[in-house]
């Protein structure tokens, strides 16, 4: 039994409390040009707080406004959150490196590290490089002398061992040596944050930052103001500042960070206490539809009342026509998957991209996994680059269904370049964010960290632990946990096989209208897996998920039809469900219309229909629409006669293990039709469908040795 893996997404943000220490005194400083030490204000935390603070503007090539700017006032506020603070202006490389080994030396003590630098940077190979005034840049070969390396940077913290570290990168500008590097790249490449810390930068990777036209750069003013709120978590102040910077620059600047926090940290104040008695929450700022929208989700999660996903829907079709975004990203998801009502990819499509335009990370998610191909039917077209772009934005906001998408497209080098280590971190960050998460009262976390658990995904395999995390869920009336809990027990995974227990699972999915569920058990149903065997009750099971518009039930209901399987055999019905199910992106659907064209059963006998549907399935390497497709070119059947095509598309079909593909190849080899011929592939190919049980290979095997 078959269970798709569907995804959605919240945001997050996760941290233990952090020990803290008292300050220690200022910080001594080697004397050097443009060099400022000023000790910390009063005192705003107990824990001991040191930043190195660089602003670059008077480069000899391409000088820039704000970097000075951007550093003093960066240093003023640090002093006013009771940072001891370097700051160094216009600095030399020399005077970087010295100023990068005493902030070393002073941060070993513990508390928390800050690194902010504002000015140009590149990227090159892979690696960022932080360039010094006096950078003259002539080769990528130089770069790596006259710049300070970033990851010397963090190596130094990471060697620091403090509980918290920060690195701020407003150095993204437009890059005056770009024309010296072979890449030609603008902005910096990612880099993934030490354990403790977390990186920040002005723009996403590869991409760059405005200047700025006022007295500070558009990153710095908003990451000012951010920091000057009490309250915030370090990831609430960054998050402020992507979404202010997203929205001042209508989209062309996007903020980026990495983080691999295991504390909590404020630049100013600490958590609100909780209150000393219970009273009411004071009224967030109303968005048009967030009445609806708590109902909404009072009704998806059950919370207070009866769970309805149809009383859901209706409330989140109330919200998102009030431009909710969040009622949107929720639409979306719930008609991809067929949660409260059918599948309707294009539907879902719509609401995601209604939702993405607003910066909902689910939206954003949503329409990443459009172009990723796991919305059939959509009428998009597959862009695995732009599936990354758009798991990227969403992830910026930690939303751990995003980042799992991105740790899935690093390790298969889908629309990025494959990086198995980076892949691993991803996961783990994804691993991260849901379990901070789990306890928000939304089920689809917790079946996300059974689908992370049950993979071994950023976490060590675990399906016990898994199934755990699919019974939470699946409590709170989950249908996708409770598909996946039903088939943990129909395949004995992290708990005792129990097809009793696994089909009482999926009848409750299926009682909530989920496709999946009732797919699932239709096939209990048809071969007797926990509930009586009735071919006819099966069939109604699988109409049920097919009007539902569940593409395999589709096919299913289509392949039964062809072949009289507990419904009376009928082309025409055969032909209605396959196409429903082509709609969708079906491949075995596919093929199988293929052949009714092919047979004229049900439609019109129609060759050239018949093998557009072959090369359908075929270009996604269905072996036996790859054979179809080599019969058609060998014989002149929709496409212009050709033996090498044929056998091309023959040898596809058997070095998958096809039998008939194998003898076909055979054939050729030894007719030399298509290939040249070679009697000695010939056995080799009959010898490997006999293998198989082929008969009529086997027979040309004893005929091809006895003329030997």
């Amino acid at each position: 039994m078959r269970h798709r893996r569907v995804f959605s997404m919240l945001v997050s943000v996760s941290a233990l409390a952090l020990a803290v220490q008292a300050p220690a005194p200022s910080v001594a400083a080697a004397p050097g040009r443009g060099l400022a030490v000023t000790p910390a204000a009063p005192e705003v935390s107990r824990e001991r707080r040191v930043a190195l603070v660089i602003g670059n503007s008077a480069y000899r090539s391409s000088p820039l406004k704000n970097p000075v700017n951007d550093a003093r006032a960066m240093a003023s506020a640090l002093r006013d959150c009771g940072f001891e603070v370097t700051k160094l202006e216009n600095a030399r490389r020399l005077e970087m490196r010295q100023a990068l080994r005493d902030f070393a030396a002073h941060i070993e003590h513990g508390g928390v590290g800050l690194f902010y630098f504002a000015g140009h940077g590149m990227a090159v190979k892979g690696r960022n490089y932080l360039v010094p005034v006096d950078a003259d840049i002539q080769s990528d070969d130089e770069v790596e002398d006259q710049a300070l390396a970033a990851d010397a940077v963090t190596g130094k913290m990471e060697a620091a061992k403090n509980r918290v570290n920060v690195i701020i990168l407003d150095a993204c500008r437009n890059n005056p040596f770009a024309s010296a590097s072979r890449s030609g790249r603008q902005g910096l490449a990612q880099m993934d944050a030490p354990a403790g810390s977390f990186i920040a930068y002005a723009t996403a990777p590869g991409s760059t930052a405005a200047d700025g036209a006022g007295a500070n750069g558009l990153y710095t003013q908003y990451l000012l103001r951010a920091m000057a709120e009490p309250g915030l978590k370090l990831e609430e102040v960054f998050k402020r500042v992507r979404i202010g910077v997203k929205q001042a620059s209508s989209d062309r600047q996007v903020p980026w960070d990495s983080s691999s926090m295991t504390g909590d940290f404020y630049f100013k104040g600490t958590a609100a206490p909780a209150p000393a008695a219970p009273g009411p929450a004071p009224a967030a700022p109303a968005r048009p539809g967030d009445d609806l929208l708590r109902r909404a989700m009072a009704a998806y999660t059950g919370q207070g009342g009866t769970r309805s996903l149809q009383d859901a829907l209706l409330l989140f079709i109330q919200a998102a026509d009030l431009d909710n975004p969040e009622a949107q990203g929720r639409l979306g998801a719930m008609y991809a998957n067929g949660i409260g009502t059918p599948v309707n990819p294009v539907q879902a499509l719509a609401y995601f991209r209604k939702a993405a335009g607003q910066g909902n990370p689910q939206g954003q998610n949503g329409l990443g996994l459009a172009y990723f191909g796991g919305l059939p039917g959509c009428g998009l077209g597959k862009d695995d680059a732009k599936a990354f772009e758009w798991f990227a934005k969403a992830a910026q906001q930690d939303d751990p269904f995003a980042i799992r998408n991105m740790a899935v497209c690093y390790a298969g080098g889908i629309g990025v370049a494959k990086d198995e280590g980076r892949a691993l971190l991803t996961y783990r960050k994804a691993v991260a964010a849901a379990t901070a998460q789990a306890d928000q009262g939304d089920p689809a976390i917790p079946f996300l960290l059974g689908i992370l658990h049950e993979t071994g995904s950023g976490v060590a395999k675990d399906e016990a632990a898994a199934v755990g995390w699919y019974r939470r869920a699946a409590a709170q009336g989950e249908p996708r946990a409770q598909v996946r809990l039903g088939g943990m027990y129909q395949n004995g995974l992290g708990v005792a096989k129990d097809s009793a227990q696994a089909a009482q699972w999926f009848l409750a999915a299926a009682d909530q209208g989920f496709p999946e569920a009732e797919f699932d058990v239709g096939v209990c149903r048809e071969q007797g897996l926990g509930l009586p065997m009735d071919a006819a009750e099966a069939v109604k099971w699988y109409r049920k998920a097919a009007e539902n518009g569940h593409a395999r039930a589709q096919f299913v209901l289509g392949s039964h039809s062809f072949n009289g399987v507990g419904v009376p055999l009928d082309y025409g019905e055969a032909v209605k469900w396959y196409r429903k199910a082509v709609a969708q992106g079906s491949t075995e659907a596919e093929f199988d219309l293929g052949v009714c064209y092919y047979l004229g059963k049900g439609v019109a006998q129609d060759f050239a229909e018949a093998t557009r549907l072959y090369r359908l399935a075929a270009d996604k390497g269905y072996p036996i629409a790859q054979n179809n497709l080599g019969f058609c070119y060998q014989n002149g059947q929709g496409v212009s006669r050709d033996p090498a095509a044929a056998f091309a598309w023959y040898l596809k079909a058997a070095d998958q293990g096809l039998p008939l593909a194998q003898r076909n190849v055979g054939t050729l080899y030894q007719s030399g039709s298509g290939v040249a011929k070679d009697l000695a592939q010939a056995k080799v190919y009959y010898q490997k469908a006999a293998a198989q049980g082929d008969a009529e290979a086997g027979k040309a095997l004893e005929r091809l040795q006895s003329r030997w």
